[in-house]
């Protein structure tokens, strides 16, 4: 399938969807999981929720398809294959993300906090790959397996087994928007690597991660190995990228502001042009910093 890229920051609004329907956390996970679920929403939650045009997980895709700054993985990975001939670039991964998570150790009946991260869900093969370059070896993701930049280590030890849960929450449009949280006992094994991170933070298979919570049916994100000199270059020309991308298709540019209320589409161009001159102007002042042709 021709999965879609989510446009930044949209996952929030569809956890904040699955959140209030509860109905899917009832069902028996894979490995035969079954996950204890206690969501609520407060009163200001509950006006937020209600503020969304969304009322069902169709019109939340139907909204990433139209979306102006939404781009497939096809498209994404030609700005790659021109973005190598400027930078080495390594391997890419697409995830999918799960917004915010704490991780909690079990220690003689007292729970000691682990460090809070935002996970991204990698493809079962991905996760593999991604795991034999980085750690060393295949783990498996059905293997109850997480793996974490080695800087969020304020808990856990290299290898380490621990009894385990992992309250996890999704936002939405703000901090006090729909809210759901669920547990799962397990004993989970630690695994570190060396990698630079600057957005999301630390890998978990998807196989695991459908075994207590449930994965955007679309890929979310995209994972590039630069090097770290060129990291913030990659990501101005990124954005530079996306707002070409969004001008190429005015219709969308159009649907967009209707769905925000505004007839007037023009106001979003002249926004999008003037974000796009700005990436330029980053890209090519790093561009001279780093020496690129």
């Amino acid at each position: 399938m021709n999965l879609e890229i989510a446009v930044y920051g949209f996952e929030k609004i569809y956890a904040a969807y699955r959140a209030v329907e509860m109905d899917y956390f009832k069902k028996p996970k894979r490995n035969d999981t079954v996950v204890r679920t206690f969501g609520a929403l407060d009163e200001e939650a509950l006006k937020e929720f209600r503020g969304l045009k969304y009322n069902s997980s169709a019109g939340v895709v139907d909204f990433v398809l139209k979306n102006p700054f939404t781009v497939t993985p096809g498209e994404f990975m030609s700005f790659v294959e021109r973005l190598k001939r400027e930078v080495p670039v390594g391997d890419v991964y697409f995830a999918s993300r799960l917004e915010y998570a704490v991780l909690v150790a079990r220690k003689n009946a007292t729970t000691a906090e682990g460090p809070a991260v935002n996970i991204l869900v990698l493809d079962d093969e991905d996760f593999r790959r991604f795991t034999r370059k980085f750690v060393g070896h295949e783990i498996d993701p059905c293997d109850n397996s997480i793996v974490l930049p080695s800087y969020h280590n304020g808990t856990f030890a290299e290898g380490q087994e621990v009894e385990a849960f992992l309250p996890l929450a999704w936002y939405g449009a703000s901090v006090s928007t729909a809210r759901a949280y669920f547990h799962v006992n397990l004993l989970l094994k630690v695994h570190f690597i060396k990698i630079r991170s600057e957005e999301p933070a630390g890998y978990i298979g998807k196989c695991f991660a459908e075994s207590f919570t449930d994965v955007p049916p679309y890929k979310s994100y995209a994972v590039i190995e630069v090097p770290t000199e060129a990291y913030l270059y990659v990501h101005w020309r990124n954005w530079e990228f996306i707002y070409e991308s969004a001008l190429q298709r005015p219709e969308r540019m159009e649907w967009l502001s209707r769905w925000y209320g505004d007839a007037n589409a023009t106001r979003y161009m002249d926004w999008v042009r003037e974000r796009l001159a700005e990436a330029r102007r980053k890209a090519e002042e790093l561009r001279a910093g780093l020496g690129l042709n």
